[in-house]
């Protein structure tokens, strides 16, 4: 399940470093820069100026990455595994495209 899980965040990985790389660039150069004269370090900055700047962003992607995942798991599911071994990777949504497909 777990190779499973991780063939579906590398599908969906390349959108989300472009949403994140675009939320980056919305961060207001002047709140780095005042946090760098305050004598910030790297670190802090990005723990306190940088992250809680781009929290929408990282809402956003949290919750699109999770509703793909569970929206196109079966598609994955059924060229992978086919539900198989036994029952290891049969989730409810196999089960409905399964009977369906069948």
């Amino acid at each position: 399940m777990a190779c499973l899980i991780a063939v579906q965040l590398w599908a969906t990985f390349g959108m989300s470093v472009l949403i994140f790389m675009a939320g980056l660039a919305t961060v207001s150069c002047e709140l780095v820069e005042v946090a760098r004269l305050d004598g910030a370090k790297p670190g802090q900055i990005w723990w306190h100026v940088i992250l809680p700047a781009m929290r929408p962003i990282l809402e956003f992607v949290a919750v699109v990455t999770t509703i793909g995942v569970l929206t196109t798991m079966f598609g994955v599911i059924y060229v992978l595994t086919a539900g198989g071994p036994a029952t290891a990777t049969t989730l409810p949504e196999f089960l409905v495209g399964w009977s369906r497909a069948g």
